[in-house]
């Protein structure tokens, strides 16, 4: 607290502010002590006043290694965090949040009609928590004598109980990520810290090329802690445009859509692309795909020349449109043209046997020496021709079919 006075003797009460600062390092070069110089002020004994810095300065600040700050330093950080006077943990945490510094030692010393105490409280100015306290009382002479390494052993015992070390094991996925702690490189995962220490806060910071970067927070409250983090992929954008825009997009053999302005995302990696469309050449490329990036891919198919498929749809229908990867236009053409020649054979089958019968009819008829059965012979002659031109036609019409299967089939390929 800012000092007072307050007379409750002839003698001059007062009170001496301490606070020492300890960053989150807790190294010996890392203390700062910080004291309100009271040697300008009226009616301070200046010998109780010299006793105690000299304690201060000597036993801890010589012991520690710490740095002095000055009062007028202390008054300018209170004023420019709008405090008039510090008695309270909210002060003191708002110093102590102002130099970045997560610990603060506070101590008021009390003398009365030959009568001192001293009262070290132990901060932190992170939370705004007291961590403990340490009390001193009686003769000026015993609290000097005292105050030293009663001071540091209430501080080394808090600070271990509070901010003892921390063994941290760090796994990712992908390893060999880089990790900075409060922006100092500790190297790539998998890996075990050791100097971290609890009751802190640590900015992480994950990096690996081809991967989103990653930054935490932390604050370690165990002495044995770890840290498992996954760090997704950077993915690249493959933009397809051209022509025809209904061809067909394959991304390792997977349908992705159709090449109409797509826009496609992946993780960096090579891949596969294929682009086909019925009647046109396929297209194939191998692609690399850059985490980050972005990739217009222009694609304009070639029209397939018709004269192969029309060759191979003249003999086998159907088969020219297989050629293009016109698969199912391909077989129910090839299955119609099966059909209707499968029947046509039968007919035929029968108009061979009806004709084989009129042949038989008609050889009978002429070799017959028999008059009294001319008209019977003559009959059967007119009968088994009349089946065989019957049988004609129904073969013609199969016959019509057929071509008819056979010209759509090759019409299908000169239009498509």
């Amino acid at each position: 607290m800012i000092p007072t006075r307050r007379t409750k003797s002839p003698r001059l009460l007062f009170f001496l502010f301490l606070l020492i600062i300890i960053t989150q390092q807790i190294q010996a070069d890392d203390l700062a002590i910080m004291l309100f110089d009271f040697k300008g002020m009226d009616k301070i004994e200046i010998t109780d006043y010299d006793l105690i810095r000299s304690i201060i300065t000597d036993d801890l600040y010589s012991t520690m290694d710490c740095e002095v700050l000055s009062g007028i330093e202390l008054e300018e950080l209170l004023s420019q965090n709008g405090f008039n006077a510090c008695d309270g943990i909210d002060c003191i945490s708002r110093i102590g949040q102002n130099l970045d510094i997560p610990i603060a030692i506070t101590g008021v010393f009390n003398t009365s009609r030959g009568k001192y105490s001293l009262n070290l409280n132990l901060i932190n100015t992170t939370t705004a928590k007291l961590i403990t306290s340490q009390h001193l009382d009686g003769p000026l002479e015993k609290i000097g004598s005292e105050l030293g390494w009663k001071l540091l052993k209430s501080v080394k015992s808090a600070l271990e109980d509070n901010f003892g070390k921390v063994k941290l094991k760090i796994k990712t996925s992908p390893s060999r990520v880089a990790i900075a702690v409060d922006g100092e490189d500790y190297g790539r995962s998998p890996l075990t810290i050791n100097e971290l220490r609890r009751g802190f806060q640590y900015q992480f910071k994950f990096d690996k090329s081809g991967f989103e970067s990653l930054e935490q927070s932390v604050v370690f409250r165990k002495r044995n802690e770890k840290i498992e983090i996954s760090l997704p992929e950077i993915k690249g954008t493959l933009k397809f445009s051209g022509y025809p825009t209904s061809s067909k997009i394959y991304i390792n053999n997977n349908f992705i859509g159709n090449l109409n302005d797509l826009a496609y995302n992946s993780v960096g990696g090579n891949y596969d692309l294929k682009v086909n469309k019925a009647g046109y050449k396929t297209y194939k490329e191998k692609l690399q795909v850059e985490s980050g990036a972005t990739q217009n891919i222009k694609i304009f198919l070639k029209k397939r020349s018709k004269i192969p498929p029309l060759l191979t749809s003249s003999i086998i229908p159907g088969s020219g449109q297989m050629l293009h990867s016109r698969w199912l236009r391909g077989f129910i053409i090839l299955t119609a043209a099966a059909g209707v020649g499968y029947f046509t054979y039968q007919e035929y089958l029968i108009y061979d046997k009806n004709y084989t019968d009129y042949r038989q009819a008609l050889n009978t008829y002429n070799d017959q020496r028999d008059l009294n059965r001319i008209d019977e012979n003559m009959v059967n002659v007119y009968h088994s021709f009349n089946i065989m031109k019957d049988q004609e036609q129904n073969l013609n019409q199969f016959i019509s079919a057929l071509g008819v299967v056979w010209t759509i089939n090759l019409f299908e390929i000169l239009l498509y």
